[in-house]
């Protein structure tokens, strides 16, 4: 585990997800002092991923897999909201992002140091007061255009593999689906892109027609019971099984556990899966 993943936090319900127990006794737990979590300024309790990692070996008795400690990497995204100027002007977002990445393995760990840096500090000051809703929609656009230009000037050729990427009907939050997009792109694999609130039908129609390699939901964080994402989920799971695709469930949605479906909570998730088949990205 590399120390971006160890001191990400995640929400409670990913939580017990991980340690396969429901969210009730996951609170119990916590009351009880049997494992830790931080509360954020609304009271929510989030999780570092290093201390769910090291309960769940415990409970299974095994070894906690230890952190691979690396290099100071030198790029902290939480600063940026502070430093001069208008932090979500484009020219300045995209060579931040370029130096982020000059100090990250690949696409994929410069994508979930943004998560656990800038895009986690946005939502906090959000949900704090300290950032208008515009100025948190001007900021993810921001990122969002950055990565949709570095994404698309890499070159891919015409046999690549296929991916496709979409938020189900009602979910408009695409900026996880262009994280996705510049990580898997960089290892050399096509995109089919089908953006923000796409009915179930449309996607299974475009999974039975590209019959791509793998396909990727992702929705947001915001209050949405699982109920509402289980028919995508499963209904897309069983298109991706006539076909032969991974299907991959990410972003901050309370996704359901549904059979044939991985939930990833980073994007190297997805890059780990799918790296048997792909490239090593070019040394930079």
């Amino acid at each position: 585990m590399s120390p971006v993943e160890a001191y990400e936090t995640i929400r409670l319900s990913e939580a017990a997800r991980v340690l396969g127990v429901g969210d009730t006794t996951l609170k119990r737990w916590t009351e009880e002092g049997r494992i830790a979590c931080e509360r954020t300024a609304g009271g929510h309790r989030r999780f570092r991923r290093d201390v769910v990692a090291a309960f769940k070996a415990r409970m299974s008795g095994e070894r906690p897999a230890p952190i691979v400690e690396a290099p100071d990497r030198g790029v902290d995204s939480r600063t940026w909201l502070d430093e001069p100027g208008d932090p979500a002007e484009p020219t300045a977002m995209s060579s931040r992002l370029l130096a982020l990445r000059a100090t990250s393995d690949d696409w994929a760990e410069a994508a979930d140091r943004l998560c656990a840096g800038l895009l986690s500090e946005i939502g906090e000051r959000w949900s704090q007061g300290r950032l208008t809703c515009a100025e948190e929609h001007a900021l993810s656009r921001s990122v969002e255009s950055a990565l949709i230009r570095v994404a698309h000037a890499m070159p891919v050729a015409p046999d690549a593999p296929v991916m496709v990427l979409a938020c189900p009907a009602g979910e408009r939050h695409t900026l996880g689906l262009s994280l996705v997009e510049t990580a898997v792109r960089e290892r050399g694999m096509a995109i089919r892109y089908l953006g923000a609130d796409v009915p179930t039908g449309d996607i299974v129609k475009v999974v039975k027609t590209v019959r791509p390699m793998a396909v990727g939901l992702s929705a947001s964080r915001h209050p949405r019971p699982a109920s509402e994402l289980l028919e995508p989920a499963r209904v897309v799971a069983q298109a991706c099984a006539e076909v032969g695709a991974r299907l991959f469930l990410g972003g901050g949605g309370n996704w359901p556990a549904v059979r044939g479906a991985q939930r990833t909570l980073t994007i190297m998730d997805v890059v780990r899966a799918l790296a048997p088949v792909l490239p090593r990205p070019a040394p930079r």
